[in-house]
């Protein structure tokens, strides 16, 4: 039988069985207990996390500071069933439990700050691959929920939610705390941050919370093109200011605004070519060497990227005997702007075509983009234990997307605007592509508490949205304007059935739905209008889960285990068509696996922590193309890119007492990752990319006053590829890649000072 099957069944049968056994078990009051102390708000309440009856990973302020993380890349691997593929800082694209395929398409991993979305739900605002790495300093918590999330969380939560959970203000506290950090790369550059933050109440009813920080994130990649070392290094910069008014019990008042920008010349890319003419095979990882030596590339243009997003947010809540009514407004806005040089590529096509020889002159993809999203909704939930408990909210959002991307023409020795012989000039293609997208919804669940043991919550979403999409292009290679617009509705469910068998011991089921929006597609060209389709379809994620979560030994063991099985049909690809690309829906994809969270305590001061998962995800159909027959690029059977099978994570600390107010602790962290698919193999394209380990080490002193930490990241010095595409080819026929690695051996120190 099926895991799909076993699920489906196990649920279904669990229901009376859980109801009968929960009854007779209710003369004992339930308790609020909690894993290791750590309260979540995956299901928009605060609740203990061996409570909530989902898969949910939290990692507290104190976890992101011992295991100094600052980026994606940093926690990834904590997350069971977590991946992502990062081409360059700031710009990555996450999945959950294999729910995605590659660089393509929209997001399926809706980010959260607080009570309010971030990022776009529109494919013209690049979300699939623009996701918003905040900086973790002085955040509570990051909290990420595996599994589909539409019903209270919405649209491109189909594979799973990334909050950030801030810090709020304190009353009557003042609290202030600054933090210094350096790094070194070996082979590379020099990394360092300065952090500081305050909490400064105002009177007895109000208080102000503000950090800032500044960093500089180390290269270690060198240009031999342009003569630049450590070309992928970036700077970050930015801050949040918290302003909490809380003028009774029951009304609280908080403004948060937060901005972050970053800045770099280069991705992190070495590239790497064949070691010999041929020597590459499809769908087999080829034997490949760095093609200029080292941790190198070779460009002709810099490759500029910057980042520019602020989110402000209001909320306001209020706390009736029975009821909380809780309203946020939220303004956000992204800015970004990046070069890609596309010299290799265009050199050969543009001297194909015009039979022109182009080897004075280098070519760039041009793109920037601006986005500006308000978003309002409104939500109320029973407080208190009631048999039937309710939640129920209503939503709108707004965005505005301008999207221009541009193909020009450099002359290769000055980097300077270039005309092809006075052919076509120096910009060859420029599109501008200002687009909109307006969504509404309304939500609700229903918890029915069959016993004090035994509850079952169901919900349901309905939400509509409109999109218009203009596509202005012009320049040599295509001309013209025209506009479209699209609209769909969608219902997305929810069904959890929770046992707590006793405190701090719960069994649950989950079926849940997801999705992500259609839209408008590309204007073709004449020839193909009435061939590709004029907006592609929402695409649907149904998943059916069971899980337990346990506490043994007075707390000093903990466990959590989920299996799932995850259907996903009308998947959205990024399908060519005679040399058209346009973004259509194609077939299914079955996602099912395993995932374990151990956590124990042996004795005071030891703490062992360990994850891992078993991910088995791929396409189940052929993709079909306009003409009914399958797409090349689309093989039934194919591994969805970047999910790798297997994944876990260690991590030991131990801690004690030098003096009554001085402690010590040292710690390690082991990390792995499986073997992963780079792309769809009917193409020819697809590598399979070995799987890596890699180690962290960590040790301080640390008091009431201040904090020293001194840490070594990949202490071994693993240099395995991360990622790996295809670059273009060589003149002596070879395959030329693009393969990011690990970060080499980093070590650093960092101190933090206290004050109150």
């Amino acid at each position: 039988m099926s895991l799909h099957r076993v699920l489906v069944v196990a649920i279904a049968a669990a229901l009376p069985l859980m109801a009968a056994q929960a009854q007779e078990s209710s003369t004992a009051e339930a308790a609020a207990t909690d894993l290791d102390g750590v309260v979540v708000t995956a299901n928009r309440v605060e609740q203990p996390l061996v409570e909530t009856p989902m898969a949910v990973t939290a990692l507290d302020a104190r976890t992101l500071d011992r295991l100094r993380i600052e980026r994606f890349d940093d926690y990834l691997t904590q997350v069971p069933g977590m991946s992502s593929i990062s081409p360059r800082p700031g710009n990555a694209q996450l999945t959950l439990r294999g729910v995605g395929v590659g660089l393509q398409g929209n997001s399926t991993v809706s980010l959260y700050v607080d009570d309010s979305p971030f990022g776009s739900s529109s494919i013209f605002a690049r979300a699939g691959n623009l996701t918003a790495d905040f900086d973790p300093y002085d955040m509570a918590r990051i909290e990420v929920l595996r599994g589909p999330q539409g019903t209270l969380y919405g649209a491109n939560s189909l594979g799973g939610l990334l909050k950030f959970v801030t810090t709020p203000p304190a009353l009557g506290t003042f609290e202030s705390q600054a933090q210094g950090q350096y790094g070194t790369v070996s082979g590379g550059g020099d990394g360092w941050s300065l952090r500081g933050l305050v909490n400064v109440p105002i009177g007895e009813t109000a208080a102000l919370r503000a950090n800032v920080f500044k960093r500089r994130d180390p290269g270690y990649i060198d240009d031999v093109g342009l003569g630049r070392k450590d070309i992928n290094g970036s700077d970050v910069a930015g801050g949040r200011a918290s302003l909490l008014w809380q003028p009774a019990d029951a009304l609280r008042v908080r403004l948060t605004s937060m901005a972050q920008d970053l800045d770099s010349l280069g991705a992190p890319v070495v590239e790497l070519v064949d070691a010999a003419p041929g020597a590459g095979q499809p769908g087999v990882r080829p034997d490949l060497r760095p093609a200029y030596g080292g941790l190198t590339q070779r460009r002709w243009l810099d490759e500029n990227f910057d980042v520019r997003m602020r989110q402000h947010n209001l909320s306001v809540q209020y706390d009736f005997d029975r009821v909380s009514l809780l309203s946020s407004s939220s303004y956000g806005t992204q800015h970004n702007r990046f070069r890609s040089d596309a010299t290799v590529q265009w050199r050969g096509l543009l001297g194909g075509a015009l039979g022109t020889p182009f080897e004075g002159f280098a070519y760039a993809e041009e793109f920037g983009m601006e986005q500006k999203k308000f978003t309002q909704e409104v939500r109320a939930w029973t407080t208190d234990e009631r048999t039937l408990g309710w939640q129920a909210g209503l939503y709108y959002s707004n965005e505005e997307t301008g999207n221009r991307q541009k193909l020009a023409a450099y002359d290769a020795a000055e980097r300077t605007p270039a005309d092809l012989v006075g052919l076509i000039g120096d910009e060859l293609f420029v599109a501008t592509l200002p687009a909109s997208y307006d969504e509404i919804a309304a939500y609700g669940t229903l918890t029915w508490r069959i016993s004090p043991r035994f509850d079952v919550a169901v919900g349901a979403r309905y939400s509509r949205n409109e999109q218009e999409f203009t596509q202005d292009t012009r320049g040599a290679l295509l001309s013209g304007v025209s506009g479209k617009g699209s609209e769909d509705a969608t219902w997305t469910y929810l069904v959890n059935p929770r046992w707590r068998v006793r405190d701090g011991l719960m069994f649950y089921g989950r079926f849940a739905t997801g999705y992500r929006p259609g839209g408008p597609n590309f204007v073709p060209p004449p020839e193909l209008a009435g061939v590709i389709p004029p907006a592609f379809e929402p695409d649907k994620l149904t998943s059916y889960e069971l899980g337990m979560k346990g506490e043994w030994l007075d707390r000093r063991v903990g466990l959590e285990l989920a299996a799932y099985y995850v259907d996903w049909s009308d998947v959205q690809l990024s399908v060519s068509f005679d040399g058209f690309g346009f973004q259509g829906n194609g077939g299914r994809s079955r996602s099912q696996g395993l995932e374990a969270a151990l956590n124990l305590r042996p004795f005071d001061g030891l703490n062992l922590g360990l994850t891992a998962s078993y991910t088995d995800a791929h396409l189940t159909d052929e993709v079909l193309g306009p003409d009914g027959q399958p797409v090349a690029r689309f093989a039934k059977g194919d591994r969805l890119p970047y999910v790798p099978r297997v994944g876990a994570a260690l991590n030991a600390d131990y801690e004690g007492e030098l003096t009554g107010t001085l402690g010590w602790f040292v710690g390690a962290s082991f990390r792995h990752v499986g073997e992963r698919a780079t792309d769809f193999t009917g193409n020819g394209a697809g590598q399979t990319l070995s799987g890596y380990n890699q180690m962290d080490l960590r040790a301080g002193l640390d008091s009431s006053r201040w904090n020293l930490s001194l840490w070594v990241k990949n202490a071994a010095n693993a240099d395995d590829l991360v990622t790996l595409g295809v670059n273009g080819a060589l003149e002596d026929g070879r395959t030329l890649y693009g393969g990011s690695v690990l970060q080499p051996r980093t070590v650093g120190i960092t101190f933090t000072g206290y004050f109150h």
